[in-house]
């Protein structure tokens, strides 16, 4: 199976080509279900690369493409940098997809004289569907609840795509980021998934993905078929009495499984969340309580002979996992939650990392 070719470039918001990321080197691509993904890598200060960055900077915003044999699979815009000058001195970067470009932009609770010139969305607090909440929050409608100061959008918005239009939810966007929002929403009982795309797509659903582990095999045993280089499994302890608290500090609602409090001891947890509202409260608490211990298992994938991304599975998609080690055994089904892409200095896959819950 031969390597995939990934290349990048450094481009400004209109995707003119600052330079072609030749220095790139340390990079890590992280691709989150229900949260902004992510991009770390160095340049070499002197290079093209870190010239074309800091003067795009002076007027405007820098974005960076990564491209998976000639398709983008991820275009972000620079979050933060550091540069190191020595003599073997690097450019520490850190880009955000788009998705994270909306952590800069929150609904602030002023008072008198301010009140009014730091509300970046009109209305601060909403009941609807989730497709109408994921429009206001990307500022995708009209009315009261649009935002009211053009320059506070981003250089590149989102559109939605795709539909949930139950159940209603209830949210406070008080002093939150529209990306919290997003992650509150997305981690919700009885809610929706959501990842973004390089095309400025904001991809939702009731649940992403589909059943893969017929065709997607990923083994790590003494087997022939072992295609995995390794396996961590992370144990949670039990969240048996979940506590939701309000604005004000006072408790709102307890969840709590008495059986899992007889077999292994109370495990309080205390969660916050949305805005107040029946059905958004008690997927609040649902969504946190756990009953027993949780696996989270992380595999990395070995690049040379293992299923590919975005070729065999992305987000959400349900893979098998085999695994016997030791006195460890696993055989069954896995949602994958997660996905981070590791390279060496020349851009070539190191490892791809799944994470992900026991279904």
């Amino acid at each position: 199976m031969a390597n995939p070719v990934w290349a990048a470039t450094i481009e400004t918001k209109d995707k003119a080509v600052l330079s072609y990321a030749t220095t790139i080197n340390s990079a890590k691509l992280s691709f989150p279900l229900n949260d902004a993904g992510s991009l770390e890598c160095d340049f070499l200060v002197d290079g093209e690369d870190t010239s074309a960055i800091l003067t795009q900077l002076a007027s405007g915003g820098v974005f960076i493409r990564m491209m998976r044999d000639g398709t983008t699979r991820f275009f972000g815009q620079l979050a933060d940098m550091q540069l190191d000058i020595a003599d073997d001195a690097t450019v520490t970067t850190r880009w955000t997809d788009l998705a994270g470009t909306y952590d800069y932009m929150q609904q602030l609770d002023g008072s008198w004289p301010y009140r009014g010139q730091t509300v970046y969305l009109a209305n601060p607090a909403v009941s609807s569907t989730p497709n109408d909440i994921v429009d206001i929050l990307l500022g995708n409608t009209s009315g009261s609840s649009s935002w009211t100061a053009p320059d506070r959008k981003p250089l590149i918005k989102l559109t939605r795509s795709g539909s949930v239009t139950s159940p209603t939810r209830s949210l406070d966007m008080t002093n939150k980021t529209v990306l919290d929002c997003l992650v509150e929403l997305g981690s919700l009982a009885n809610s929706f998934d959501w990842y973004v795309t390089p095309d400025s797509t904001f991809t939702m659903a009731s649940s992403l993905g589909s059943d893969k582990s017929g065709s997607v095999v990923l083994d790590l045993s003494d087997t022939n078929l072992q295609n995995t280089q390794s396996v961590t499994v992370k144990y949670l302890p039990p969240r048996n009495r979940v506590y939701l608290t309000g604005t004000d500090g006072n408790i709102r609602r307890v969840s709590s499984d008495a059986t899992s409090i007889t077999n292994y001891g109370a495990y309080d947890y205390l969660a916050d969340g949305p805005k107040a509202g029946s059905s958004t409260e008690a997927d609040i608490t649902d969504s946190r309580l756990r009953a027993s211990w949780r696996q989270i298992m992380e595999v990395t994938v070995e690049p040379a002979v293992g299923p590919q991304p975005w070729v065999d599975y992305y987000l959400g998609d349900r893979v098998a996992l085999n695994v016997t080690r030791a006195s460890f055994e696993y055989s069954g089904k896995q949602r994958i939650n997660q996905i981070d892409v590791s390279f060496n200095d020349e851009l070539v896959e190191t490892g791809v990392k799944l994470t992900f819950e026991v279904i």
